[in-house]
């Protein structure tokens, strides 16, 4: 959505910005803070020890395929007998461990992703629904709508998996290396020097990727924007003849900025994925040429095993390689969410007025409305004593509002008493604060100092499921055909048309 002005000189005359700023991104690298605050939310102790269980799986794994090779030559040359029942229950434990620890650790990742996804969803809504109404006003409900579906549909359904498959398949690729390096510890060397270079050629493709990804994520927001905004405006649209071109042109524009920024990121994908592949396929044909020329320097045993790998490393690295741009580029929706999430630690606790919460709030992007039970407000209403309330009078006192800053105030210097009982009634032309008042009343938009008196006690506002008013509204919007007046309606009085008779 387009920023929405804000006239100059209003608030005495200082300068105001937009209503509607545009949406912010984040730049540079994804901080290594939004992987840890969603193991956090996952439970770091159960995350770890998934992981610990995934990485003795692989390890069980790689000894599988080395005890299966010896074993092998064991028989070729006649040092292991035929049909040995040792090497056969060994290499059944080590294929059984290997296959209930993976099972089990990626049982425990999905209980470990749907336990975050739970968690972060609950504070993020939490975050919202606790915002003040000024907020509401200058966010459009494309950028919430945008965090509230695409962003964690991605993190309750993609996520995880992406989250597993990249570690199950780079720990893959690093495996074959293991096992190649093991074969010949010569080739450790040419090993580090490919994983190196695998990892650099992947964070500076990541560098980009993250940013088409980001970009991507904000050209959502003014296409949901626009498509509710055209609904709520569907009856207009055909008073007026050109707001359809007008919606339609701002949804062609929108929907192009964000096919540009997807149409790049999944390029960025493929060359990765070539990248990847001739990185891959240049170790691959090194290695195995090392193995055939050069018969003495590897160990026979592991000679069949390291060719084996040499030519599964294209496959492991490619599966790698997709599994990581695929994971690291959902990473920004992932960022998305956590600006609207309080810090982990402080996102269940209850909103006082706390240094803690006040610090958690900090590093959120939305604000948090004012404490909804203030100081005082208990033992108001937990004193038999008082027993509040015991009348239920409302006195205002020099009270000023103002809706956000740096607007004209809505409110200046309003006393007004109403006795308990009373029935009052509020009447005014549009603007005057009318709707206003029982804001400040039921504290949705939070007064200035001095706060109302309620009861005469003024330090305590207390909360509006405490108090309940009885009152009812007249539309300022009236239709004709909607209000028929009553007999006798605006004819004066009875003692006034005597009176008049008389004259």
């Amino acid at each position: 959505a387009k920023d929405t002005p804000i006239p100059e000189g209003i608030g005495g005359g200082a300068k105001v910005g937009a209503l509607i700023q545009k949406e912010t991104a984040a730049r540079g690298v994804v901080r290594l803070e939004v992987l840890v605050r969603w193991a956090r939310s996952a439970g770091l102790g159960r995350f770890g020890v998934s992981m610990a269980v995934l990485l003795l799986s692989f390890c069980l794994l790689g000894m599988n395929d080395v005890w299966l090779a010896q074993w092998a030559h064991g028989v070729d040359s006649g040092t292991v007998p035929d049909g040995s029942w040792y090497h056969c229950a060994v290499y059944c434990v080590l294929s059984g461990g290997y296959i209930c620890l993976n099972l089990g650790s990626c049982l425990l990742f999905v209980a470990l992703s749907a336990r975050a996804s739970r968690h972060i969803h609950g504070g993020c809504l939490q975050s919202v629904l606790g915002a003040p109404l000024s907020w509401f006003e200058s966010v459009p409900s494309g950028r919430i709508l945008s965090r509230f579906g695409a962003d964690l549909q991605i993190m309750d359904v993609q996520f995880g998996f992406f989250c597993d498959g990249f570690m199950q398949m780079n720990l893959s690729g690093a495996l074959v290396l293991a096992i190649i390096a093991y074969a010949d510890p010569r080739l450790l060397v040419l090993c580090a020097c490919c994983l190196a270079l695998f990892a650099k050629a992947g964070l500076t493709i990541f560098t980009s990727l993250r940013e088409f990804k980001r970009l991507s994520n904000l050209a959502l927001s003014p296409v949901v924007t626009n498509a509710s905004e055209a609904v709520r405006g569907r009856l207009l649209c055909r008073v007026h003849n050109g707001c359809q071109d007008f919606f339609v042109t701002r949804h062609v524009e929108a929907a192009g900025a964000y096919l540009r920024a997807s149409y790049g990121s999944s390029t960025l994908i493929q060359f990765n994925a070539l990248v990847t592949q001739c990185i891959a396929l240049t170790v691959s044909i090194f290695v195995a040429l090392w193995v055939i020329l050069n018969p003495d320097g590897v160990d026979p045993s592991l000679a069949g095993v390291t060719l084996t790998y040499a030519f599964l490393l294209p496959y492991f690295w490619s599966l790698a390689s997709d599994m990581a741009m695929m994971f690291f580029s959902l990473l920004p929706a992932l960022e998305r969410l956590f600006e609207y999430l309080p810090d982990t630690d402080q996102a269940g606790a209850s909103p006082d007025a706390s240094a803690s919460f006040k610090g958690a709030m900090a590093r959120c992007q939305v604000p948090a409305e004012a404490p909804r039970v203030l100081r005082g407000d208990a033992a108001l209403v937990e004193n038999e004593a008082t027993s509040w309330p015991a009348k239920g009078a409302i006195e205002f006192d020099n009270v000023n509002l103002r809706y956000r800053p740096g607007l004209p105030l809505a409110l200046r210097d309003l006393s007004v008493s109403v006795p308990a009982g009373a029935r009052v009634g509020v009447v005014g032309r549009t603007g005057a604060g009318k709707s206003t008042l029982l804001s400040a009343l039921f504290r949705l938009v939070e007064m200035e100092q001095p706060e109302p008196e309620l009861e005469a006690v003024v330090e305590a506002a207390v909360e509006a499921r405490e108090t309940t008013v009885l009152g009812g509204g007249l539309a300022q919007d009236m239709q004709e055909h909607a209000c028929t007046p009553p007999p006798g309606f605006g004819s004066p009085a009875p003692a006034a048309a005597s009176a008049a008779a008389a004259a």
